[in-house]
């Protein structure tokens, strides 16, 4: 796919940014932390659903984030760099406190235009989705959930859990499998 001249590249924009905040133009990382906020929070509710937990991690992300960006070394992108940290991060918080991982939300919302009896249908459904994928290993279920409902890259999802490439295909081939079964027996 060609890149638009007139849109800068986003990882081009990102190392310069990075350089510049290294090199003491510290303000520009604001720049970062607007461009990826949305994301990291929308990431982050997998882990926490109180929008002040919530905006905790996200504070906490960015520190962290800033403190060590002289690591960061470009060979992915940064948001892949800031989502792992978001991760590591959430998975730390969670830890001290002993809670365990919500799932996602975001399939709840059945259509305006739903019937009562379709509503009914799908909110069945969803439960046994739920339940399914809440019944997986915990690294099969953060694959699963960061592939299906974040929409990360195979080589996204093993940077951001620190695996090989294959190992997250294998989770992630094995939770589906899993998912199918569990789900075939709730039909």
């Amino acid at each position: 796919m060609l890149q638009n001249p007139f849109k800068p590249n986003p990882q081009k924009r990102d190392l310069k940014i990075i350089r510049d905040v290294l090199a003491g133009e510290k303000s520009r990382f604001s720049e970062l932390v607007i461009e990826y906020a949305p994301r990291v929070k929308a990431f982050a509710r997998r882990f926490f659903r109180n929008e002040s937990d919530l905006d905790d991690l996200l504070q906490e992300v960015f520190v962290k984030a800033y403190s060590n960006l002289g690591t960061f070394r470009g060979n992915s992108l940064f948001s892949t760099w800031l989502l792992r940290i978001t991760y590591t991060t959430a998975i730390n918080v969670l830890n001290r406190t002993r809670a365990d991982l919500p799932l996602p939300e975001y399939f709840d919302e059945p259509s305006p235009n739903a019937t009562p009896d379709e509503v009914h249908m799908r909110g069945l459904a969803m439960e046994a989705v739920r339940e399914a994928v809440s019944d997986l290993p915990e690294v099969c279920k953060q694959c699963i959930l960061m592939y299906f409902f974040d929409g990360l890259q195979y080589s996204d999802i093993a940077e951001i859990l620190d695996l090989p490439l294959n190992t997250v295909k294998s989770h992630i081939f094995r939770a589906k499998k899993n998912l199918s079964e569990k789900l075939k027996d709730e039909k």
